[in-house]
């Protein structure tokens, strides 16, 4: 399960990702502008996001320099199509327009995803030199200058934790991270992995939610149950018998199961109980009638009422009608009885001395 929902993206994760359009990165951005997810970053790592964007632009604007060059050259056939152009003359490629486009991007997702930005100026940089010539983590035998700002932003990480006494997170791709461990620091290389995470705590905690607006609502639950019974004793039997005054004695839930969860605004559960009840039954008693076999039928019945108590084990689904993604879910709900199961008719007039069912 998830050990924390604070989550650090390091710059490579944005890089390998293909910066913002990622359909794993933006399931992220969507998690934590919901606020099932913390997300993190530091100065140093906006400015290295920023700097791997502009060397990417760059490396694109080549490489459609060499395509318009070589198309020109090499397919000059196609200036013979009507729709030539479309490769022959391409646009212009302005590398600043494209930065100034995916920098607001990056400002908007910031903004959007509530991304928290960890200050840095604290971080004890004679420790990091020291660490830099014991080759300790997050520096490798080489002492690479280019791990100085993984190790400020590691340290940075790292003073978070201890002053808010909490873990992180800390997804990257950068296989220098491999094998290095933290007190409080949980590196993450795989996106797919963590989202898998935090999507089963997800569930988990919608589980979690729906049994406890279940236990919190028992007499809710079970009015519903109740009036359904009722309505439905009434609306499907009374083909050639009368219900009248059904009164629910006792009854009690002894099990419920949650059905389907799939869709987040709908929670079906399937209840399992014991009922009691009475009712009054009005039907034609036949007991000293007369049959005429030429007519088919019984002369002289006469109409009788009497109660019946029944008792039953009985199966309801109970939908709970809530926004599991909405924190106030807990408050904001609707429980509603979708079916239940009562008797049939055969069941009541099988107990009705006399009565003889006829068309």
């Amino acid at each position: 399960m998830l050990e924390t929902r604070n989550i650090f993206l390091d710059t490579q994760t944005f890089v390998q990702n293909n910066y913002f359009n990622s359909p794993r990165l933006n399931e992220l951005f969507d998690l934590a502008e919901a606020g099932h997810i913390n997300l993190f970053l530091t100065e140093i790592t906006i400015n290295e996001i920023k700097s791997n964007i502009k060397e990417d632009l760059q490396r694109s604007s080549s490489e459609i320099n060499k395509f318009n060059k070589a198309i020109n050259n090499n397919g000059k056939i196609i200036k013979n199509l009507s729709y030539g152009k479309n490769y022959t003359k391409l646009r212009p490629f302005d590398i600043d327009e494209a930065f100034k486009e995916l920098l607001s991007q990056l400002e908007e997702i910031i903004k959007t995803s509530r991304v928290f930005i960890i200050d840095y100026s604290a971080v004890d940089l004679g420790e990091i030199f020291s660490k830099y010539f014991k080759h300790e983590q997050p520096f490798g035998i080489g002492k690479k200058k280019s791990e100085f700002p993984d190790a400020f932003v590691i340290s940075a990480v790292e003073d978070w934790c201890q002053r808010e006494k909490q873990n992180m997170y800390f997804i990257s791709g950068d296989k220098d991270f491999d094998g290095f461990s933290f007190k409080n620091i949980i590196v993450e290389n795989s996106l797919s992995s963590l989202l898998d995470k935090i999507n089963k705590q997800l569930h988990s905690d919608k589980y979690d939610l729906i049994s406890k607006i279940y236990y919190s609502n028992q007499t809710q639950i079970i009015q519903k149950i109740k009036d359904a019974f009722i309505f439905k004793i009434k609306d499907e039997i009374g083909f050639d018998i009368s219900i009248d005054n059904v009164l629910i004695t006792h009854i009690e839930i002894t099990d419920y199961q949650v059905e389907d969860m799939s869709d987040s605004l709908e929670t079906t559960l399937q209840v399992t109980g014991e009922i009691e009840y009475k009712l009054d039954v009005t039907y034609e008693d036949c007991s000293y009638a007369i049959y005429d076999k030429e007519d088919d039928r019984y002369y002289g019945c006469e109409s009788n009422t009497i109660t019946l108590e029944q008792e039953q084990t009985f199966h309801a689904q109970i939908v709970i009608e809530a926004d599991l993604d909405d924190k106030e879910a807990e408050h904001n709900f609707e429980i509603i009885c979708k079916s239940v199961d009562t008797p049939d008719e055969s069941d009541i007039t099988e107990q009705l001395d006399g009565y003889i069912f006829q068309f």
